[in-house]
Order: C-alpha cells, then sequence, then structure tokens
C-alpha cells in the first residue's frame, strides 16, 4: 500500500527515472575488458579507458590549426558591458544546487551561497578572461564518466557507453552568459524553425512532434509519405571545432 502511495506521487520524468535507476541498478554484467577495431580485447582497465578516450575524443593533433580570429572592437565591447553582476547571478543561480561537480570538485551551491562574496572577483576574471582570450588552466579540466547506453544487451563495445564530460561550474557560468548574449544579438532572428537542438522552448520531443505530426496529416488526407531517417555515427565526437567554424563562415560571413 506504502508503495502505491509513492508511485501515485511520481509527477514528472526526472523522479520515474531516479525511481528506475534505484530499481534497477547501475550493476553492468562483465569487467572491463571492451572489443577493439580488429576484433581483439583489452586487457584491463587502462586500456578500456584508452579505447574509450579514442572512441569519443578523437585526437585533434593533426587538424589544421586555425587562424587567429579578428575581433571588432565595438563588437567586444558590447559584450563585455553586457557582463554584469546581475547576468552572473542569473548564471550562476541557474544551476541546479547539488550537481556533479567538475575536477575543482565546487558544487553550484558552493558558488551560490557565496555570490555576494566572490561576484566582483569573479566578473574582473570573466571579463579579463574574454578582453584577453585566455581560459584559467584549471577551468579547463574536465572529469569525464562513462556512462552505459540503456537497452543494450551487452555492454563490449565504446559505443556503448556515452560519455558525459563534468566540467567547472565557473566556466559554465562563462559559457552561459556568452550563450545568452550570442542568441539575443545574432541567433534569434536567424535560426531555422526545424533547427531544434540546444534552443529554449525546444527539446527532442519538440522535434518528434513536428515530424510525427506531419505523418499524421498526410494519414488524414490519404497520401503517401516517405520518411528517411539518417543516423550519422559518433556525429558529435567526429564534427572538430575547425570544421564547424569553418561551416559557419561559409553560411553567416
Amino acid at each position: 500500500m506504502g508503495w502505491k502511495k509513492f508511485c501515485n506521487k511520481i509527477k514528472h520524468t526526472g523522479e520515474a527515472s531516479r525511481t528506475i535507476k534505484i530499481l534497477k541498478g547501475n550493476t553492468i554484467i562483465g569487467n572491463c575488458t571492451l572489443k577493439t577495431n580488429n576484433n581483439s580485447y583489452t586487457n584491463g582497465p587502462k586500456d578500456t579507458l584508452e579505447l574509450l578516450l579514442n572512441k569519443h575524443f578523437p585526437s585533434l593533433l593533426d587538424e589544421e590549426m586555425e587562424p587567429p580570429v579578428t575581433h571588432d572592437p565595438n563588437n567586444d565591447a558590447k559584450f563585455i558591458n553586457y557582463i554584469t553582476i546581475p547576468i552572473m547571478r542569473e548564471a550562476i543561480f541557474s544551476f541546479k544546487k547539488y550537481k556533479s561537480p567538475g575536477a575543482d570538485g565546487i558544487f553550484p551551491v558552493l558558488l551560490q551561497e557565496g555570490f555576494e562574496i566572490i561576484a566582483d572577483y569573479l566578473l574582473d576574471i570573466y571579463k579579463n578572461s574574454v578582453i584577453n582570450n585566455i581560459i584559467p588552466n584549471n577551468w579547463t579540466n574536465s572529469r569525464v564518466v562513462f556512462i552505459p547506453k540503456p537497452g543494450k544487451f551487452a555492454y563490449t563495445s565504446p559505443k556503448d557507453f556515452r560519455p558525459l564530460s563534468l566540467t567547472s561550474f565557473l566556466l559554465k557560468g562563462l559559457e552561459k552568459i556568452i550563450l545568452w548574449y550570442i542568441e539575443e544579438n545574432f541567433l534569434s532572428s536567424n535560426l531555422h524553425d526545424n533547427l531544434f537542438a540546444y534552443r529554449q522552448k525546444k527539446s527532442t520531443e519538440t522535434a518528434l512532434h513536428a515530424v510525427v505530426h506531419k505523418l499524421e496529416t498526410s494519414l488524414l488526407k490519404k497520401e503517401c509519405s516517405i520518411l528517411v531517417c539518417l543516423d550519422i555515427d559518433s556525429a558529435f565526437s567526429m564534427a572538430t571545432p575547425h570544421s564547424m567554424v569553418n561551416e559557419l563562415k561559409k553560411n553567416w560571413l
């Protein structure tokens, strides 16, 4: 009876997800051995981690160096003025208090509770970081956790896991401010309606609804519809910053 009452109180997908994880557990059958590209197997945790890193974080050492970016002084000054204590507070307090921290071990709640003390110092760091195009070294360290993808029958390949990169919330705060500035000044009126990724009030569900709606409309009109799905293997891992910058230049400049 108590279990039934508990389940009836679950109203959000997040709560349901946590309950499923508790019941299912996080144990993966097997050990730290994964299959390599030549059908052999890794020898222990170190080899397995190297295989996962090479798969999900391919080396960019051979990538052609991007030429220095030219800056517009007017735009630079406008963005520097955009970084204020109120906008910093909004960014820092947008994080859930106890989300897993990066390599620095700083939880969002620490920044939020001490915000009034660190605000002026953080403002100087953010502005100087943007002016000099330099990210503090400690902020560039990430803690990566490889999470097993749900619904797999076996976990023997690097593709059966997805990486979760935990970076510093100090860096995430600056990233969020930059994102807001770009959205407000450049993207809000220029993005295609069918672009659903990384946009407020749009999600995977929104994209699926758009497709299903077209198919249902076609059925109601007794029309024929063809749905073509394209799955790009390791798209995010293989898309390098250099290639993305080049595509942006071709479409926006």
